[in-house]
C-alpha cells in the first residue's frame, strides 16, 4: 500500500472510473429493493434510564424559610417543591401548554452521553412524563414554547447563526411550518463580545417584539434588550437597553441574573424567571443557584419581586447542588409551576443533572390557552425526478474497480451523527446512503438540510453526483445533480462541494479533467438557481502535472479558503475574494491530516477530516481562531465502531452543517462491514 490514506486509493481509483466510464452507466444493475425506513434520530439505547416521577401521594411538604421570605407575597410567588424528579438525566427545560392540560417539556436528553439531544415528553398532571420523541430540527411541533405570535397573527422563531454570527429568524402562517426568512434581524452588538445565550422573545403592549438574551457571556454576562417596533413586525432588532435588570455592577459571571424566560400573565403584565448561581466555587464544589423573578407592565422596565422563588435549599427529598434554566407554565386551574434543571447528589457521591419542579399552591381562574395549530409535514421545495437508493448492500457493485483496489466509494456508506457544540458527536446509527463517497452538507436559508456526494447505487447512478433532501435529518429524499456544458469526453464530475453566494444561488466545486488522456485531474466550479442543474463556468485551480482531488471551501471573513488533496498527506490551499480567481498559498501539512469540509464557530473555525492510523482511517478535527494557523484536536473525533454492524476499516470524509435548531449534523463515510477485499 503506498502512503497515501485509504482515501486517495479510492480517489485514484476514481479518476481511472471517471476517465474509463465518461459518467455512464455502467451496464449491470442490480436489483432496486425498497428504500431505507427513516428511523427516529438520535437512536434510544437499548436500555434507557426511565424518566422518574413521583406523584404526590402525601401532602405537600411545608413552604421552606427562602419561599416564605417575605411576608406580603403574593400566592403566585410562593413555589413549593414536587416530590421526585420529573426526567432523569435531562437539562434545559422548556414548557409550553396545551388547551386540555397536557404539558410539553422541551428539553435536552443526556441519557446517552453528556452531549444530549433535544427531545420532547408529554405529561397530563404535570408530573409524569411518557416516553421523550426527538425533535426534528426546526420543528414542526405545535406547542413550540420558542415561537411568538406577532400583531399580524404570523409566527416567528428567533436563532443565533453560528455561520453569520447574528440573529435569523423563521416565520409561519399556522405555528407549526416555519420557513426561514431572508437576511438577519439582529447584528450583536460590540459590547456583546461576539457571544448571544439564553434568549426569549415577546410582543409588548404596543405590539413591538422585545428580545431579551445574554451578552458578553465572558465578563458582565448580563440580560441585554433588543426591541423591533410595532411597524416592523419583529423583522429588525436594535440595541435599546444593555442593562435592563440593572445587575452590570454585580462583578458578571456568575453574580448577573441568567437564563432569562418569560410568561404572561392574565391581567396583561408578564413575569421573568432569571437564575443567578453566586460568589464561590462552582457546583458541585459549593451548591449555589437560585431562581429569581420580575414583573413588567410594558415589556421594557422590570421590577424585581420579593424573594426568591427557588433556591437549591428548598429541594430537601434529594441534596441539590445547583438550579439552572428555568421554565414556567400557567396551569389549567390558575397555579404556576416551575420546571428547572438541578444538579443531584446521588447516593454513590456522583452527580447526576435531572429536571424538577415546584408549584404554587393556590390560582386564579385559568385562561384557555389558543387552539392547536394543525399542518402538514413540510415537503422539499423541489419538482425534480428523483431516484431509490439501494436499501441493502450490493457486493456486486464496483466489481472492476474493486479488482485493482482493495476499498472505493463502491464499498463505502454514508452515516449520521449529530452535537450540540461541533465537538463531540453522538452517532445516529442511521445509513444516509449505501455505496456512496465524500459528502459534502449545506443548510439552506428557509432550513433545507441538502447532502451532495458521489452515488454509486442503482445502476442508474453508478458514479454520479446525488442530492439528499430533508427538513428532519430523518426522513431523506434523493435528486439527480446534473452539470451542462461539460464536453462528452471529458470525465463526469465527482468530489462535491456546494457553497450559498451572496445573491442565493449554488456553486458547486467539483473535480474533473480536460478531454484527452493524460490530462491531470483539477477543480471546476458550475452555478445554479435551483442546487439540483447546475452550467459550468470554468476552471478554478489546477497544478501542472499533478492530480488536484477533493476540494473544499470556508469562508473565512471576506476571503474564500481553498483546500484540496493530490500529494500524500498534504493539503493544498489557495485562497479569492470572489470564488472564482484563486491564488495558491504555501501547501499546509497538518500530521497527515486530510481537509474534507470546514465550518465557522463561535469561537473560531473548526476544519473536519482523517489521518491514516495503523492502516486505517480515523476522523479528526483541527481548529483555528484566525483561519490562518490550524491546531490538529488530540483525541479523533470519532473512531470506526464495529459494535453495531454498521462500520469497519475507515472513517472518513466528514461533512458537517449547522441545523436550524442550533444542533450540527455530521456526515461522514465508512466500509461497508463485510464487503469483500479487491487488489492490494
Amino acid at each position: 500500500m503506498s502512503q497515501k490514506s485509504l482515501f486517495y486509493l479510492f480517489v485514484i481509483m476514481l479518476i481511472g472510473l471517471i476517465t474509463a466510464c465518461g459518467g455512464q452507466p455502467a451496464p449491470a444493475a442490480p436489483s432496486l429493493q425498497p428504500p431505507p425506513t427513516a428511523k427516529p434520530l438520535p437512536p434510544t439505547p437499548a436500555n434507557p434510564p426511565p424518566p422518574t416521577a413521583v406523584p404526590p401521594t402525601e401532602p405537600a411538604p411545608t413552604p421552606t424559610k427562602s419561599a416564605l421570605s417575605s411576608a406580603d407575597l403574593y400566592s403566585d410567588l410562593v413555589f413549593v417543591p414536587d416530590p421526585g424528579v420529573r426526567v432523569r438525566l435531562a437539562v434545559e427545560p422548556n414548557a409550553a401548554m396545551a388547551e386540555d392540560g397536557t404539558v410539553y417539556l422541551f428539553y435536552n436528553d443526556k441519557s446517552e452521553s453528556d452531549v444530549g439531544r433535544r427531545v420532547v415528553a408529554a405529561t397530563a398532571d404535570g408530573l409524569t412524563f411518557g416516553a421523550p420523541t426527538p425533535i426534528p430540527p426546526g420543528g414542526p411541533h405545535p406547542y413550540d414554547p420558542w415561537r411568538v405570535q406577532l400583531p399580524d397573527g404570523s409566527w416567528r422563531k428567533y436563532l443565533f447563526d453560528m455561520q453569520s454570527q447574528a440573529v435569523i429568524s423563521f416565520s409561519s402562517q399556522d405555528g407549526v411550518q416555519f420557513r426561514q426568512d431572508e437576511g438577519i434581524r439582529y447584528q450583536l452588538a460590540a459590547a456583546d463580545n461576539g457571544t448571544f445565550g439564553v434568549h426569549d422573545e415577546y410582543v409588548d403592549p404596543a405590539g413591538g417584539v422585545v428580545m431579551l438574551y445574554i451578552g458578553d457571556m465572558g465578563g458582565v454576562n448580563n440580560i441585554r434588550l433588543a426591541y423591533s417596533p410595532a411597524e416592523d413586525n419583529g423583522f429588525n432588532f436594535i440595541l435599546e437597553n444593555t442593562n435592563p435588570l440593572n445587575d452590570a455592577d454585580k462583578g458578571g459571571g456568575s453574580n448577573s441574573f441568567v437564563d432569562p424566560r418569560t410568561i404572561a400573565l392574565p391581567d396583561g403584565r408578564r413575569r421573568l424567571l432569571v437564575m443567578s448561581q453566586g460568589e464561590g466555587a462552582a457546583p458541585p464544589a459549593r451548591p449555589q443557584g437560585a431562581i429569581f423573578s420580575f414583573i413588567t407592565e410594558d415589556g421594557h422596565t422590570f421590577t424585581q419581586e420579593p424573594g426568591a422563588r427557588l433556591t437549591f435549599s428548598d429541594f430537601t427529598e434529594f441534596e441539590v447542588v445547583s438550579l439552572n434554566d428555568p421554565a414556567m407554565v400557567r396551569l389549567a386551574d390558575g397555579r404556576y409551576r416551575i420546571y428547572v434543571a438541578a444538579l443531584i447528589k446521588q447516593e454513590n457521591g456522583d452527580y447526576e443533572w435531572g429536571i424538577i419542579s415546584a408549584a404554587t399552591q393556590s390560582g386564579e381562574t385559568a385562561v384557555s390557552p389558543a387552539p392547536e395549530p394543525t399542518a402538514e409535514p413540510a415537503a422539499p421545495l423541489i419538482t425534480a425526478e428523483t431516484f431509490t437508493p439501494c436499501a441493502e448492500p450490493d457486493f456486486n457493485v464496483g466489481q472492476e474497480m474493486q479488482a485493482a483496489s482493495k476499498y472505493g466509494p463502491w464499498a463505502t456508506r454514508l452515516m449520521l451523527a449529530f452535537s450540540d457544540n461541533g465537538r463531540t458527536f453522538t452517532r445516529a446509527n442511521q445509513i444516509l446512503f449505501n455505496h456512496a463517497d465524500v459528502p459534502n452538507a449545506i443548510t439552506t436559508p428557509d432550513g433545507e438540510i441538502r447532502v451532495f456526494f458521489v452515488a454509486f447505487c442503482p445502476a442508474q447512478m453508478f458514479n454520479q453526483l446525488a442530492v439528499a433532501v430533508s427538513r428532519d435529518a430523518v426522513s431523506w429524499t434523493y435528486y439527480r445533480a446534473t452539470v451542462n456544458g461539460l464536453e462528452t469526453r471529458q470525465p463526469a464530475p465527482v468530489d462535491p462541494t456546494v457553497v450559498m453566494t451572496e445573491d442565493g444561488r449554488y456553486r458547486l466545486y467539483f473535480t474533473s479533467a480536460p478531454p484527452g488522456a493524460g490530462s491531470a485531474p483539477r477543480t471546476y466550479s458550475a452555478i445554479s438557481t435551483d442546487g439540483l442543474t447546475f452550467d459550468l463556468e470554468g476552471e478554478r485551480f489546477a497544478v501542472e502535472g499533478q492530480p488536484v482531488l477533493d476540494p473544499n471551501l470556508l469562508k473565512i471573513g471576506d476571503t474564500w479558503h481553498y483546500f484540496a488533496g493530490g500529494l500524500p498527506q498534504t493539503n493544498y490551499h489557495a485562497i479569492s475574494t470572489d470564488g472564482l480567481t484563486f491564488t495558491r498559498m504555501d501547501d499546509i501539512w497538518l500530521e497527515n491530516f486530510m481537509f474534507a469540509n470546514g465550518y465557522p464557530m463561535p469561537d473560531g473555525y473548526r476544519y473536519y477530516g482523517f489521518v491514516q492510523e495503523l492502516g486505517a482511517l480515523t476522523m479528526y478535527a483541527a481548529f483555528s481562531a484566525d483561519g490562518e494557523s490550524w491546531t490538529l484536536d488530540a483525541e479523533p473525533l470519532l473512531e470506526v465502531d464495529e459494535s453495531s454492524g454498521l462500520e469497519s476499516v475507515a472513517l472518513k470524509d466528514p461533512a458537517i452543517t449547522q441545523l436550524p435548531d442550533g444542533r450540527y449534523l455530521l456526515i461522514y463515510g465508512t466500509i461497508i462491514p463485510g464487503f469483500p477485499e479487491g487488489g492490494q
